[in-house]
């Protein structure tokens, strides 16, 4: 992978200037009596909303979160933006965390979102790790996501985890962002595991302190706190890829050709595909970058004008 892509992923995520956004928190409860942290642009009812579900260690400070809420507030828009658990620095209560299959608790995020807000239209996208679970959650749920949603977008989301998993274990991608990932993930596993003491007897703390790729991190703490036999067991059944022919609304899958950790050997064919899914792959864009312009100007980041494009493209 050239140098271009990790310039491609690090400048709109570290460099660039973001536009300022306020936000009113909420925290939800869970079916499981846990709780997670969610933030809205606005609190109003009815309207059109969009639920953006993050990436890896993200949130609503991420830089691709800033972006998109800040353009569709400009079109009145309303933007939910829920942490998935242990994120948005909220510790939760119950001996799990989150994992990028975790389609249930997108499933019941979006119907929360719809019961409350009652919107006009709902929208959803998700990011990554959360764009993966998203689409994980629309071809297992077609009927209900048909019921509920208007247009789907997944952005720079690993399909195939096996692959981008792999790939994220290796070379620069180890050392510029599986190391980053691990810096706040191994602290946060460890304090569930203190939390719940019985946890010790299934998960080998040593392993997870000394855990230098996400790999072993998922070998060691995310498969076996979620029920998955290995690290390959989790990544294989978490990937989105073989649901995509089930997916029931009109979806937009965005990545970036020269993604450092998304092999682009690992996107969908057409033939891999829903009719209802759209495939646009641009030659550049890095990881969730898609900077245009110069980094130095706030509104200069490409992505939520693709989105907004993608959803203002849909038929009424």
């Amino acid at each position: 992978m050239s140098f271009l892509s990790h310039l491609d992923t690090i400048i709109p995520a570290k460099l660039a200037r973001k536009p300022t956004i306020s936000l009113t928190r909420e925290v939800w409860s869970t079916p499981d009596n846990d709780r997670i942290a969610v933030d809205h642009s606005s609190t109003q009812l009815s309207g059109k909303r969009l639920v953006l579900f993050h990436g890896l260690e993200g949130g609503s400070s991420s830089h691709y979160a800033k972006y998109i809420v800040a353009k569709l507030q400009q079109v009145g828009w309303a933007v939910t933006l829920p942490h998935f658990r242990t994120c948005g620095e909220l510790a939760n209560l119950q001996p799990r965390a989150y994992h990028a299959g975790d389609y249930e608790e997108i499933g019941w995020i979006i119907q929360q979102v719809a019961n409350q807000f009652r919107p006009t239209e709902l929208y959803v996208a998700g990011v990554s790790l959360g764009g993966n679970a998203l689409l994980h959650w629309l071809g297992k749920a077609p009927h209900l996501a048909h019921q509920l949603v208007k247009g789907a977008a997944a952005i720079s989301a690993p399909m195939n985890l096996l692959k981008a998993g792999n790939a994220l274990n290796i070379g620069w991608n180890k050392k510029l962002y599986g190391n980053y990932f691990l810096y706040s993930l191994k602290p946060k596993a460890l304090a569930i595991i203190r939390q719940h003491p019985a946890l010790s007897s299934q998960l080998n703390v040593g392993k997870i302190e000394n855990a230098t790729t996400i790999g072993e991190f998922d070998e060691y703490f995310t498969a076996p706190l979620h029920g998955f036999k290995s690290v390959d067991d989790y990544w294989e059944k978490a990937s989105s890829l073989p649901l995509l022919k089930q997916i029931s609304v009109p979806t937009l899958l965005l990545n970036a050709l020269n993604d450092p950790f998304i092999p682009a050997d690992s996107l969908p064919s057409s033939n891999d595909v829903s009719s209802l899914v759209t495939r646009q792959f641009p030659a550049r864009g890095g990881h969730v970058g898609f900077q245009k312009g110069c980094f130095l100007a706030k509104q200069n980041n490409a992505l939520p004008d693709i989105v907004l494009n993608y959803f203002h493209s849909l038929p009424n």
